[in-house]
């Protein structure tokens, strides 16, 4: 399957499918290989999560015919998982179509500059319906993977905190 077959490249307009898990699995992967984001690339915050089958069969997906955007929703947890989209309005009311199909919380990568967060997706999810939950908090400063008031510091592969790296994990939920 070609992208441009699944997506109709004349419309601005958002379409939102329910899809299968393979189907969403199979597009996100074709999708990730595309540099959608470079900009988020080169400020390391290169980061869709893809899942495993297994996990998207736990999940609502969709997908948005019209343009490369698509999201799935844990259906038990409500959590928004590997959205992505090619930003602009699109982008807008992908996180808007989102929460109305019942999305409760979700996470992504930002900078952090001083108390400024920043980021591509950290603002789409801001500016749309989204806010930090600074009821998330978790473990001492110094822990890895430790929350405080929904931000939780870069930890590497190797689970070594990176108290100097920018980049921050934010924890978010419907405002």
């Amino acid at each position: 399957m070609k992208l441009k077959q699944i997506f109709e490249e004349d419309s601005n307009k958002v379409k939102m499918l329910h899809v299968s898990p393979k189907e969403f699995l199979n597009v996100i992967n074709k999708v990730s290989k595309n540099d959608l984001a470079p900009q988020d690339i080169e400020a390391g915050l290169d980061t869709l999560t893809i899942y495993d089958l297994n996990d998207y069969r736990k999940c609502k997906c969709y997908l948005n015919k019209t343009t490369p955007g698509g999201f799935a929703i844990d259906k038990d947890s409500k959590d928004l998982i590997s959205f992505f989209s090619n930003g602009g309005p699109d982008g807008k009311t992908l996180v808007k179509e989102a929460l109305k199909k019942g999305a409760k919380k979700t996470d992504c990568y930002a900078l952090i500059s001083g108390k400024k967060l920043s980021g591509d997706l950290y603002e789409l999810y801001i500016n749309n319906g989204f806010m930090i939950n600074t009821d998330i908090n978790i473990g001492a400063e110094e822990e890895a993977y430790s929350v405080k008031n929904g931000i939780s510091r870069y930890v590497d592969d190797k689970g070594k905190i990176k108290p100097n790296d920018k980049r921050v994990i934010v924890f978010l939920v419907k405002k």
